[in-house]
């Protein structure tokens, strides 16, 4: 199709456990049923012997995270603007994102409060 994705590889050998198996699957299933202009669009699944991949839409723009890491510090502004981007997110895709938000951005959350 010409579209860059982005790919999250995930080694057959991390999932050994049922628990972590269970915790994939049910990754891709959220996934898979997030339909949100704020969420990151999942693509595609599959594995083959070596690794598991997740293909998402890949975001060209650079990351809270990355700006949070930059800076140090946001300003109120960017502070209502992010949390009401995550706030539509979530009032759109019920508890699934929040969810998710909480477990991938445990460390900005961690950042912005400190």
């Amino acid at each position: 199709t010409g579209r860059c994705l982005a790919c999250k590889v995930i080694p057959q050998s991390s999932l050994v456990k049922p628990r972590q198996r269970r915790k994939l699957v049910a990754e891709i299933q959220i996934q898979q049923s997030l339909n949100h202009e704020n969420i990151v669009h999942f693509e595609q699944f599959f594995s083959d012997e070596d690794n598991s991949y997740i293909f998402m839409e890949l975001c060209n723009d650079r990351t809270l995270l990355d700006m949070l890491k930059k800076r140090k510090t946001l300003t109120e502004s960017e502070v209502r603007y992010w949390m009401l981007q995550a706030i539509k997110a979530c009032k759109v895709s019920h508890f699934h994102i929040s969810v998710i938000f909480s477990r991938q951005s445990s460390t900005f959350t961690h950042q912005f409060l400190a």
